[in-house]
């Protein structure tokens, strides 16, 4: 992940955001517990409700667990937080169609 920031941030010298700062050079990395990795990986897919039933806990937990991971990736939404985990695309829905912009017309 931390080579993919790189690269991403070598093709859009001066931008700055909170994963590209965690993933410097010199910086150490955020690192996930085995808990919040699986929760992650889980709700690229999945809804807070289905991750505790197939993990055993309860939705406080698992969206405890989901803003530690918000804050350590940098990230706000599980939307961004698939495009970080390389799972999806920025403005493509996981079956591939464009995300509807709010400023699209109805």
């Amino acid at each position: 992940m931390a080579q993919r920031a790189a690269t991403l941030a070598e093709a859009c010298r001066g931008v700055r955001t909170p994963l590209l700062a965690a993933t410097a050079p010199g910086v150490e990395q955020a690192t996930l517990t085995r808990r919040e990795r699986d929760v992650a990986l889980l709700a690229v897919a999945l809804s807070s409700r289905s991750i505790a039933d197939r993990l055993g806990l309860s939705v406080n937990t698992v969206n405890n667990n989901l803003a530690r991971v918000f804050t350590k990736l940098g990230v706000r939404n599980r939307r961004e937080l698939a495009v970080v985990l390389g799972h999806e695309t920025v403005g493509r829905t996981p079956e591939g169609h464009r995300e509807r912009s709010p400023l699209d017309s109805r």
